[in-house]
C-alpha cells in the first residue's frame, strides 16, 4: 500500500501556551533499505501523551530510537531545558513492556543501586530517598521482595520508581498495561499520577497503548502513528472532534461500503461511521475509538484487521472515567 502524502516536514505542534519538553524533527530509522520510521516530526508536551497505532506501525521503534537504544538514520532531537544531540537520550527513561529482571536482590536494593549508579551521592542519603519514594508510591509492602517474586504489573511500577530516581525529564512506556486486569491497570495509572505530583518528577510521559479507553480517561494528548509516520497529533478532545458529524447508529448490520463498522452495538443500533447523514442513520456522540478508526480508514481505506485487533484489545478495558 502506498504512503499518503506526508503532513510536511515541520514539527507537528499543539498550541498549549507552554514550551514542548521534547522536539523531534524529521526522525528516520531504517533497516537496510527499509524505512521503519520516516520523516517523523512532533513536539512532546508536558503531561501524558498516548502513542497509538496498529501493530507494526513503528511505535516501539520510535520510542527506542528517541531513547538512544537503536541508531537513527536521520533527524534531530532537542530538549527545551537540556543540551542538544546525543545527551538528549540521557534525559529519557525507556521502560519496555517487560522490564528487565533483578531476580536476586530486593526491590529496595535495586532502587538504591539505580540511584547510586546514576547520581553517586552519599549512600545514607540515597537510602533515605528510596524509603520516602517507596512510601509515596505505596510500594512499602513489596520493598523486601526479590525481583523474581514480582508480578509483571509490580515490575512495571518499580521501573517507574527507578525513572524518578534517575531524575530524567521524559519517560517512555511501551504498552505498560497490556495483559493486566482492570484493578492492576487502575493501580498503574494511580501510581503514575502520584509520581507526576512529586518534586523533581519527569515532565512528559509518552505511553504506547492499544487501550483507547485508558487514553480517553487519563491522557492529555494523542499521537497516531501508522506505516512509520505521524498521522495525527492533538489533544484527546480535539482528536475526538475530528469525527464529529460522522458517528451514527445504524438499524441494520453495516454492509454499505461507505460505512465503517466500529464493531460495537447497543440497543440504539450498530455503531458506525459515515461520511454524511442518511435517513437510516441516527446521530450519536463520537469517542476516541471512532476518531482512531475514522482517521485510519480515511487515509488507507477499510482495514478490517485494524478494527478486529482494536475490538480484542478494548474488550477487556475498563470504561472511561475520571482521572485518578
Amino acid at each position: 500500500m502506498a504512503y499518503p502524502p506526508a503532513r510536511g516536514s515541520e514539527s507537528m505542534s499543539i498550541t498549549t501556551g507552554t514550551l514542548p519538553t521534547l522536539t523531534v524533527e524529521r526522525l528516520g530509522c531504517r533497516l537496510g533499505r527499509r524505512w521503519l520510521i520516516q520523516e517523523v516530526s512532533f513536539d512532546l508536551e508536558p503531561g501524558f501523551t498516548a502513542l497509538v497505532g496498529p501493530n507494526g506501525a513503528g511505535k516501539s521503534t520510535l520510542m527506542r530510537a528517541i531513547a538512544g537504544l537503536i541508531p537513527v538514520s536521520s533527524g534531530s532531537l532537542s530538549l527545551t531545558d537540556g543540551p542538544p544531540g546525543k545527551a538528549v537520550s540521557r534525559q529519557i527513561a525507556y521502560i519496555p513492556q517487560f522490564p528487565g529482571a533483578y531476580d536476586h536482590i530486593s526491590v529496595r536494593d535495586y532502587l538504591v543501586r539505580t540511584a547510586w549508579w546514576d547520581r553517586h551521592r552519599p549512600l545514607a542519603q540515597i537510602q533515605h530517598e528510596v524509603n520516602e519514594l517507596l512510601h509515596q508510591l505505596q510500594l512499602d509492602d513489596i520493598a523486601h521482595y526479590r525481583g523474581r517474586m514480582l508480578h509483571p504489573s509490580l515490575r512495571r511500577r518499580v521501573a517507574l520508581a527507578s525513572a524518578w530516581l534517575r531524575q530524567v525529564q521524559v519517560v517512555f512506556f511501551d504498552e505498560p498495561t497490556a495483559g493486566l486486569d482492570p484493578q492492576e491497570r487502575l493501580a498503574f495509572w494511580q501510581q503514575l499520577y502520584r509520581l507526576r505530583s512529586l518534586p523533581n518528577s519527569p515532565v512528559a510521559y509518552l505511553i504506547s497503548t492499544h487501550l483507547l479507553a485508558e487514553v480517553q480517561s487519563y491522557c492529555n494528548y494523542v499521537l497516531l502513528l501508522s506505516h512509520g509516520r505521524i498521522r495525527q497529533q492533538s489533544t484527546v478532545k480535539d482528536f475526538v472532534r475530528t469525527v464529529q458529524g460522522h458517528a451514527y447508529y445504524a438499524c441494520d448490520p453495516p454492509n454499505n461500503s461507505t460505512l465503517i463498522d466500529t464493531g460495537r452495538y447497543s440497543r440504539e443500533g450498530y455503531w458506525v461511521l459515515a461520511p454524511q447523514a442518511a435517513e437510516s442513520l441516527l446521530p450519536r456522540h463520537p469517542d476516541l475509538i471512532d476518531a482512531y478508526l475514522w482517521e485510519l480508514n480515511q487515509r488507507f481505506g477499510d482495514d478490517s484487521d485494524t478494527t478486529s485487533h482494536l475490538q480484542s484489545q478494548e474488550a477487556s478495558a475498563f470504561s472511561p472515567g475520571e482521572k485518578p
